[in-house]
């Protein structure tokens, strides 16, 4: 038996290995080189996969070594996209623009659905397609600097560390911005340099330390990686790197998605505490979901360069099981129940500002989800400088769901770590959400 046993495994072990080393050779250009588009994500002005498409950067792979071709502003590729795509609803509901363009398109908490929708605009805004897509958060690149060390900008004759890094770019790409300014380009295109040039003479040990940012990124979602190439893609997705949103293991299931829609930087420092309380009654399984905002900038606006962010206008999405019955939802002291929100979402002849002025929440129809079994619930919140906010959330699962021992709870990328406290079934516990996490 043991012997079998040793066998099986060993078969596993090298069909992984085959796995890897085929997809290495064709992810990092050894059979012909590869281009990749970088996007550049501030998690400062958090989205659903991560933070604001501000920049991205173009990048070739050939045999194993890469090299940076351009950072381009997202503006460029935008400002060349002729025809009108109507918005989804939260972004018309902030904005009032009428359009949907490239700068807002990772609107998606699945990266993998959010990239058909990117390079759609990639490509009308006159890009090439390229091999794959690569979403990394400014938390990525300054657990880089802390292992390079600081890198020098030469628009700027000044060097930035990790803990600098933030507010000198924030500081030059802001100056005097408008779309269509090259200002921003040349500030990260001269960082990028920099950086790129300390990476090919690392030290062996700062190799090593480097390779561990990059598995922790992957691992705290905060990078993810998309491939045109069907084999690479899947091994991708096997490891969990894709940034899909995926109700495995047939249990319960929660995610919590925040868009930042205050056109600002707020969430450098917005933090947030999680609690969810869950027991039977009557056969069923009832949650309630708080969830503690605390918003520390210092003016409710911008005011830069003493402070980029404001006052928090996020939009909401809680990811639940398909199962799920959406009992009442708390925003500060106003109460809505299940009458009103049915009543709201079910109007189709609301239009998109009458649906925000009245509640600011919709039961979303996301074809996606349903196909994996889960469903979303948006709703905006506001939370000033130097205020705090507080959401409640009620909802079942009826006692024909069974699948109640398992639940698998899932952090969205941009966020670094979020204290939660579960009492499941009587028995409390404290952790610290920092990637995808499975309770049982």
């Amino acid at each position: 038996m043991k012997k079998y046993f040793l066998l099986t495994f060993a078969i596993i072990l090298f069909v992984l290995f085959f796995y890897a080393v085929r997809t290495a050779y064709f992810a990092f250009g050894f059979d012909h080189p590869k281009d990749y588009v970088v996007l550049l994500q501030n998690n400062t002005e958090l989205r659903p996969t991560g933070g604001f498409l501000g920049s991205f950067a173009r990048i070739r792979v050939r045999t194993g070594r890469i090299e940076l071709l351009k950072v381009e502003d997202i503006y460029v590729p935008d400002g060349q996209i002729d025809g009108h795509v109507d918005p989804p609803w939260p972004i018309q509901a902030a904005f009032g623009q009428g359009w949907f363009r490239l700068r807002d398109s990772n609107w998606d908490p699945d990266f993998v659905n959010s990239v058909e929708t990117l390079n759609w605009f990639f490509t009308k805004g006159g890009e090439t397609q390229p091999d794959g897509y690569i979403a990394l958060n400014f938390i990525v690149f300054r657990d880089i600097l802390r292992v390079i060390g600081p890198v020098y900008i030469a628009n700027t004759n000044e060097y930035i560390d990790a803990s600098s890094a933030y507010d000198r770019i924030q500081t030059e790409v802001e100056r005097d911005f408008f779309p269509g300014s090259i200002r921003k380009r040349s500030v990260l295109a001269d960082v990028g340099r920099s950086a790129f040039e300390k990476l090919h003479n690392l030290s062996l040990v700062q190799y090593v330390r480097l390779m561990a940012v990059v598995v922790h990124s992957l691992q705290n979602k905060q990078l993810f990686i998309f491939s045109f190439d069907t084999f690479v893609q899947k091994l991708v997705q096997m490891f969990g790197f894709s940034g899909s949103i995926e109700r495995k293991y047939g249990g319960d299931y929660l995610s919590i998605n925040e868009a930042n829609l205050g056109a600002n930087k707020a969430n450098a420092l917005v933090e947030r505490q999680m609690d969810l309380q869950t027991h039977s009654e009557s056969g069923a399984l009832v949650h309630t979901l708080k969830i503690h905002y605390t918003n520390s900038n210092p003016f409710s606006l911008k005011r830069p360069p003493l402070s980029f962010g404001g006052a928090y206008i996020a939009y909401v999405r809680l990811i639940l099981p398909a199962e799920a019955v959406i009992q009442s939802l708390q925003v500060g002291n106003q109460i809505y129940g299940y009458k009103d929100l049915d009543a709201i979402a079910s109007d189709l002849s609301a239009t998109m500002d009458q649906k925000a002025n009245f509640a600011f929440y919709t039961i979303e129809n996301d074809a996606l989800l349903a196909a994996k079994h889960l469903q979303s619930f948006g709703f905006f919140i506001f939370v000033d400088a130097l205020a705090q906010q507080d959401i409640k959330v009620s909802y079942f699962l009826s006692n024909s769901w069974a699948n109640r021992d398992r639940m698998l709870i899932q952090k969205q990328s941009g966020i670094e770590a979020i204290p939660v406290t579960l009492n499941l079934y009587g028995q409390k516990r404290n952790f610290l959400l920092q990637g995808d996490m499975v309770m049982e």
